[in-house]
């Protein structure tokens, strides 16, 4: 069955914009994905964000920083998918960091798609930092020193083999941990990925205003992105028409059987975090988005183009968010506006 994806080439202005600001930046856009909680989406977004991005027209990379490895599965396997027989990358990230040279790691998973991928041999990163840098007690005198050295490193060994990218973006595991301090340290937007659910708020909170600035002591030009509630499972399609939850829409579900407590969540970020932080696009529970990691990107039905276009609206609103504050300048597609992409 032939799947249609044209409302992929209603914004061909904003990537262009995009591009020309890349342009001007001389550096791709980096953004990484992170919350110290793990299985709240963080890499079910890093894959598909990138993969959207890259069919938009991006020239995109993903890094993956997660030892666990389930970006780079679900990316080669995406690339077996699009050719017969196995495929086999020839470094990992950590094999090319202990090499002081990643020129062997980067892979190529279609035109516009490219991969630093990872597997379990990640989980050894810290330990190359002590021992390449040196171990300091935090709040000595030169904590702070090796504390910049560590988390600047693999950025350092990143950076000249993105520079022909416009989007980089980077999955980070659960905690605090080098892997995400390096990532943040790199970026120049965060996504805090939310799932509807009160430790998941918790921690969302604990990372902006415990993790961030740690980072921040070290670097100040990064900035938020905005917060990415994932998973939402509520029954009887809570979500307005435009695939959104207002304020409004939350007060006319109180006292109804589609209450939850996703929904209750979900309001308590808005009141923690501010309307205009949280993306207005919310991510809703897919079943079919699990599979990823062993199926690989799939377009065959319409649940894949589900997710599509789930993800194709984010990309919009980040997009969107990253051309005005880096330039001021609003996008409006006047043509859409108003308009729900599945119309």
């Amino acid at each position: 069955m032939a799947i249609r994806v044209e409302f992929l080439q209603q914004d061909s202005e904003l990537v262009a914009l995009i591009k020309k600001l890349v342009t001007m930046r001389r550096a791709p856009i980096k953004i990484v994905i992170a919350n110290w909680k793990g299985g709240v989406s963080k890499t079910a977004s890093t894959v598909q964000l990138a993969n959207i991005f890259s069919m938009m027209g991006l020239k995109v990379g993903v890094v993956d920083q997660d030892a666990q490895g389930n970006t780079t599965n679900s990316l080669i396997i995406t690339k077996q998918n699009q050719k017969e027989g196995d495929f086999a990358y020839e470094e990992t990230l950590m094999r090319g960091i202990k090499n002081g040279d990643l020129s062997k790691v980067r892979v190529e998973i279609n035109s516009n798609l490219y991969l630093f991928p990872s597997t379990s041999d990640f989980f050894s990163f810290p330990n190359f930092l002590d021992v390449k840098f040196g171990v300091a007690a935090e709040g000595s005198p030169n904590f702070d020193s090796l504390e910049h050295q560590k988390i600047s490193y693999l950025p350092s060994l990143l950076d000249p083999y993105i520079q022909d990218l416009d989007i980089l973006i980077t999955d980070t595991p659960p905690g605090d941990s080098y892997a995400t301090k390096s990532a943040v340290y790199g970026s120049d937007y965060i996504i805090v990925a939310l799932q509807t659910q009160s430790d998941s708020l918790e921690n969302a909170v604990d990372f902006i205003k415990k993790f961030v600035p740690k980072i921040y002591k070290f670097k100040q030009d990064f900035d938020i992105l905005g917060i990415l509630a994932s998973m939402l499972n509520a029954p009887g399609s809570p979500l307005d028409s435009n695939g959104e939850l207002p304020r409004k829409r939350l007060e006319v579900l109180k006292n109804t059987p589609k209450w939850t407590l996703d929904l209750e969540v979900y309001q308590d970020a808005l009141d923690e975090f501010g309307d205009s932080e949280l993306f207005s696009t919310i991510i809703p529970y897919m079943r079919r988005i699990t599979s990823v990691p062993r199926r690989g990107i799939r377009l065959e039905d319409r649940w894949d183009k589900q997710i599509l276009e789930v993800y194709y609206k984010l990309a919009i609103e980040s997009l969107t968010r990253i051309l005005y504050r880096e330039s001021g300048q609003e996008y409006i597609n006047f043509e859409k506006e108003g308009e729900n992409v599945n119309g």
